[in-house]
């Protein structure tokens, strides 16, 4: 077996919704449990354990015996509980060990950042069972599903480093890259003075004296010579390039090389088993593996098998003995059930909150942050155009026939809003609107018109110049319409100003944010950043002040894009500003942002909302935010 250099793969430049349907139905049901006798043994090598888990499968084609039942264990081979006195016995890796970098670590860890490195490179370097399986009598039994076999179970080599947004689980990832090569030894690297790199991480972490070859495996110019890239010492891609390598027939070069350790940044990204990324990610090979997520759950307990499956954890890699042993379990409140995912996750994951403490000490102490809430008022103008607009939404939301769905539930009558049929005399003609003049739908700067929220924003960022003219702000929105509104009054004003946005290419983003984050005089005092790409893992502590200008229908969303600013490497006090436009549906937006926050916080609720609950929420949360 030949050892590849190690390899940072997969760092995601952008998140995105994963692809493909979510799917509910289980790979295989359990109508219950059978007590029985297997024979016809003598055909087969298998060993079945007393109360051993099993599926059994129809086997008409059965030479012996065309009424016979296979029997497939774990493998899917033919072939009093101990989960709680698991959950008290687990052992459990020593997190509080401290370990210094490797030489070639320019930055300084913090304590809970070598105990990262520590447990990191003990997950690497160990030769313990994984979680469940024990060795008895020259079996290794899995006590999850009593199934024993002779060949020890691989060691997971790796884990889900899963600390806050911001505690710095990149520079973590560095670490560890430079420190633990191979039999504990670090990354044996060239010195050469006056190096220089391209990636914003590596370039600040890595200390400059040390040649490191980073290659990024991005753009249509990019190398598909599988050699090139096992030559490099660290590899750097996106999960979209993955996936679009992987689904033409065998040409993925990614695919073509074993490496030694392959690391998903955001790696919920992969919560969708049926997205074609997920699939591509699971089917690398590698010798180490890491998943770095702020949030391994994100909707439910479904979330964590595409993880769990990625380390490749026996017998968790099929989805079937995930659902048995784990997600059905926790999902119908079954005795042990969560006792279970506790012991699976304590073993494998490092979890640190801000408000973690480390030898007595928060594990990060931050500057203050303050969310203030500042409330516009519209003008008598303004006023009527909103009521205008509102009216049309709640006609569209209340014209009878939905109301009719909503409150009967006929059948054979259908909504729009679900996509289903509706029967011809439900149907409301609209009457005809005037022809849009398109010469009218950009106008000149000269036509350009203000409004009060655009005005309570310049004022504060007037009055922020005036107090601190090096003082640097984010402007927030969802809408990248809006964000390009701003720029004309920025313009005006004299503000030097740069923008993030999805649509821009992963070279300009970086110049962006380099631009930004810079010191110098001169530079962009304002970034104008759209809220989906404010989540993704930006560093943008530059920053002290953020103006939020419109509720984001997830609060999960808007915290996620202040740790851009409020974390690790932050000298200042964050104030967050949110314009609200009072007696309106952004005032309801907050009302049902406090509800999201209750729901987060009962993540682990044992009874899971059904699919119709789900939808009279939606329905509920619609209505509440016009009123209705």
């Amino acid at each position: 077996m030949s050892w590849k250099k190690p390899s940072l793969g997969l760092e995601d430049f952008s998140v995105s919704d994963t692809s493909g349907t979510e799917e509910d139905t289980d790979s295989a049901v359990l109508y219950g449990t059978l007590r029985g006798s297997v024979v016809g043994l003598r055909y087969y090598t298998g060993i079945v354990n007393n109360n051993e888990m099993v599926a059994l499968q129809r086997e008409p084609n059965n030479p012996y015996d065309k009424n016979a039942v296979k029997v497939n264990n774990v493998n899917g081979d033919q072939l009093k509980s101990e989960f709680d006195k698991l959950f008290e016995d687990l052992k459990e890796d020593d997190k509080t060990c401290e370990l210094e970098g490797a030489e070639a670590v320019a930055t300084l860890l913090l304590p809970h950042q070598k105990q990262a490195l520590a447990w990191m490179v003990s997950r690497e370097n160990s030769n313990d069972l994984p979680p469940f399986w024990e060795e008895r009598s020259n079996f290794y039994y899995n006590t999850l599903t009593n199934f024993a076999e002779k060949k020890r179970p691989k060691s997971v080599l790796g884990g889900i480093l899963a600390d806050d947004m911001g505690l710095g689980k990149t520079l973590a990832t560095i670490a560890l890259i430079l420190t633990n090569f191979q039999d504990g030894k670090p990354l044996p690297v060239q010195k050469i003075p006056g190096n220089k790199f391209y990636e914003d991480q590596f370039e600040q972490h890595i200390h400059q004296d040390f040649h490191v070859n980073i290659y990024i495996y991005y753009g249509s110019d990019r190398s598909r010579d599988p050699s090139f890239l096992s030559e490099q010492d660290i590899v750097l891609t996106t999960y979209n390039i993955l996936a679009t390598d992987h689904g033409m027939r065998g040409d993925s070069p990614l695919h073509k090389v074993m490496w030694l350790r392959i690391v998903l940044d955001e790696g919920h990204t992969i919560r969708n088993p049926n997205a074609q990324q997920t699939k591509a990610v699971l089917n690398l090979d590698g010798h180490r593996r890491w998943v770095l997520t702020g949030t391994p759950i994100q909707n439910s307990v479904k979330d964590l098998w595409s993880l769990i499956s990625f380390l490749k954890l026996k017998p968790f890699t099929d989805r079937e003995w995930w659902h048995r042993t784990i997600q059905r379990p926790v999902t119908m409140g079954a005795p042990g059930g969560l006792g279970r995912l506790q012991s699976l996750i304590r073993s494998i994951t490092l979890r640190r909150t801000k408000t973690s403490k480390v030898k007595g000490k928060p594990v990060l102490e931050l500057p203050e942050r303050k969310v203030l809430i500042q409330y516009v008022t519209l003008t008598e103008e303004e006023r009527q155009i909103y009521q205008s607009v509102k009216k049309e939404g709640k006609a569209a939301i209340s014209r009878p026939c939905i109301l009719e769905v909503i409150r009967s539930e006929q059948p054979n009558v259908k909504c729009p809003l679900c996509r289903s049929e509706l029967r011809a005399e439900h149907l409301v003609e609209c009457p005809q609107e005037g022809e849009i003049d398109s010469s009218n739908e950009k106008k000149s700067d000269q036509e350009w018109k203000s409004s009060s929220k655009i005005n309570a924003l310049m004022h504060a960022l007037i009055e922020l110049r005036r107090d601190d003219p090096t003082a640097k702000c984010l402007v927030v929105s969802q809408f990248t319409t809006f964000l390009s509104l701003i720029e004309n009054p920025l313009k005006e004003s004299g503000f030097a100003f740069t923008r993030l946005d999805g649509s821009m290419a992963q070279k300009k983003r970086v110049e962006a944010i380099q631009c930004f984050q810079s010191s110098q005089a001169g530079s962009p005092t304002v970034m104008l950043l759209s809220l989906k790409a404010g989540g993704v893992g930006l560093n943008l502590t530059a920053a002290s002040q953020v103006f939020l200008m419109d509720p984001a229908w997830n609060p999960a969303a808007e915290d996620q894009c202040f740790d851009r600013c409020h974390r690790l490497g932050q000298k200042h006090n964050v104030v967050i500003t949110k314009f609200i436009v009072k007696d309106s549906v952004e005032e309801n937006m907050l009302k049902i942002q406090n509800k999201k926050r209750e729901l987060a916080a009962g993540a682990f609720a044992t009874k899971k909302p059904s699919a119709s609950e789900i939808k009279q929420t939606k329905i509920k949360e619609i209505k509440a935010l016009i009123d209705l």
